[in-house]
């Protein structure tokens, strides 16, 4: 699940150094862009509360505009949540 990402795990423990978190998830970053940017929407989505039980990979992100992505995981929460009668 998305809470598994090194991102989430590094900003749920008891005191974390933004600095060093920050900065490790830059490192990634520059060695695969898209799979850090998966990480951070991953992110995103745990902070949200998003029911979205699917991890955010890079192939997700890869070669697609960032308008395109919100809208297909915006679609994929709406179909869920009415597919569960929300």
């Amino acid at each position: 699940p998305a809470g598994r990402a090194p991102l989430v795990r590094a900003l749920r423990t008891k005191q974390p150094d933004m600095r060093r978190i920050a900065s490790a998830w830059h490192d990634r970053f520059e060695r695969d862009r898209h799979a850090a940017i998966a990480e951070l929407v991953s992110l995103v989505l745990v902070v949200a509360d998003a029911p979205l039980h699917a991890d955010v990979a890079k192939e997700d992100v890869q070669d697609r505009e960032p308008g395109d992505v919100v809208q297909q995981l915006v679609a994929s929460l709406a179909l869920e949540a009415s597919e569960k009668g929300a």
